[in-house]
């Protein structure tokens, strides 16, 4: 009995669709994939298969999985920089790296003009310059409908036209006004706090990342308002609150303190950053 190299046929839903040669050396186990797609939403069966031979017991392998659409999230940005200077890089990287076989549809929009969201899962506010007179009322009822929306002021944000779409006329969906940038001397950033109560680290194996790591060169002073349910879910070492976060009706609003680009921090660089994307 020697080393040999066998098919492995891939099929979805009796059709076939692909087959890989895997080398298997006696006596040893081996692993074989391929990237299949399917036609549709729903629940589907995939059958892996090799040649008959002796031992018919493992000659086949079935599975059944769910097939889902992609979720889609929309990112609204006006600053138009190139690279990693772009406010929303970033964050298109961590949650569509592939866009053709992520599970995220990711669309950038000016919000230049806007006074409508169009269909989306999921919502990432880095500005609204020139937002258009219901932008603000749209992502409310976006957000009171059961949705999420993050906010992350960086670059090209006015405090004050950001306050009046977010805190204007109405109820206000934010809990908050920014107030102004405070920044770290260069060779001294600013760092949050370890603690983590709201659980953000729980999906990291213990010791593969803390908060206290994240470094932070500038940030947005807050002010939170009294009347509503705002609660800090992090903080800097000092205790100002670094991450916000409170309900709207049937949604989740959440605010960090300054953008996400290396001018500000170093959390895109940190492994909780992807995860705590999606």
């Amino acid at each position: 009995i020697r080393e040999a190299d066998v098919p492995v046929t891939f099929s979805i839903d009796g059709v076939r669709k692909e087959s890989r040669l895997v080398r298997v050396a006696p006596g040893q186990e081996a692993v074989c994939s391929a990237a299949l797609s399917v036609e549709g939403a729903g629940f589907h069966w995939v059958t892996a298969e090799i040649p008959a031979d002796d031992l018919v017991a493992d000659n086949v392998r079935n599975g059944a999985f769910e097939a889902r659409e992609k979720r889609k999230a929309v990112l609204l940005s006006g600053v138009s920089a190139g690279g990693t200077d772009r406010p929303t890089a970033f964050l298109e990287w961590a949650l569509a790296p592939d866009p053709a076989g992520s599970a995220w549809q990711v669309t950038v929009l000016d919000p230049a003009g806007m006074s409508e969201l169009p269909d989306c899962d999921a919502l990432f506010v880095f500005d609204a310059a020139g937002a258009g007179p219901g932008l603000a009322g749209a992502i409310e009822r976006f957000v009171r409908g059961g949705g999420g929306a993050a906010f992350l002021p960086g670059d090209g944000v006015d405090a004050a036209a950001f306050n009046r779409d977010f805190e204007g006329e109405w109820e206000g969906l934010l809990g908050c006004r920014l107030r102004e940038v405070v920044a770290a001397d260069p060779d001294a950033p600013m760092r949050l706090s370890p603690e983590d109560p709201a659980g953000f680290l729980s999906f990291l194996p213990k010791g593969r990342d803390d908060l206290s790591r994240v470094l932070v060169w500038k940030r947005w002073e807050i002010d939170p308002r009294a009347d509503t349910d705002l609660r800090a879910a992090v903080r800097f070492a000092d205790g100002a609150p670094a991450l916000l976060t409170r309900s709207v009706g049937k949604g989740e609003v959440w605010v960090w303190t300054g953008g996400i680009t290396p001018s500000w921090c170093n959390l895109p660089a940190r492994p909780m950053f992807v995860p705590w994307a999606h």
